[in-house]
């Protein structure tokens, strides 16, 4: 038998070499894709969390808000009862709360933090009401004036939304 010649073998090892060489490239493409498939859902995660990030921002900021003015409600009615005379003990017994609550609930504006639900009258003598209970589930709107629905005279002393919450206030 004849051995082949040497440019025949040459030829059969280059298109076997181009086989490999293509199988390898379709297999890199095939990679390449996978990787850029990979980026891409990579980035549409992290775009997910982030918006999810701001909602819930949003919502955090949006109970802070609502927890404000039920705190200023609750104080305002706190207020109320001690004003018809009750005593602190007794508003505390019908409201399950301890006396330092209603104590802190009551005091005027020497202390922000707890008198933060509180109004104050001209001279800084006392607490005043806010007399709006019905606002206590409101949702305040943008731009919203923290005296909307109180008395005339109950707006020009209205607590400003920068205001802490109280201090008796239960924590979330």
């Amino acid at each position: 038998m004849s051995t082949p010649r040497k440019a025949t073998t040459q030829s059969e090892a280059r298109r076997r070499a181009r086989e490999a060489a293509a199988s390898f490239r379709e297999r890199e493409t095939k990679l390449e894709q996978f990787a850029v498939d990979y980026f891409l859902h990579a980035d549409a995660i992290e775009k997910i969390r982030d918006e999810a990030d701001r909602e819930i921002a949003r919502i955090e900021e949006r109970a802070e808000e609502n927890a404000w003015t039920a705190q200023r409600a609750a104080a305002a009615v706190i207020v109320s009862m001690t004003e018809l005379g009750v005593a602190r003990s007794e508003v505390a017994a019908r409201l399950g709360i301890t006396t330092r609550d209603v104590k802190r609930a009551t005091e005027n504006d020497d202390q922000p933090e707890s008198s933060a639900a509180l109004t104050t009258d001209d001279e800084g003598s006392g607490t005043q009401p806010a007399d709006d209970d019905a606002s206590a589930g409101a949702v305040p709107s943008e731009g919203a004036v923290p005296s909307e629905g109180l008395p005339a005279e109950a707006q020009s002393h209205a607590v400003p939304d920068e205001t802490p919450a109280p201090a008796w206030a239960p924590s979330a």
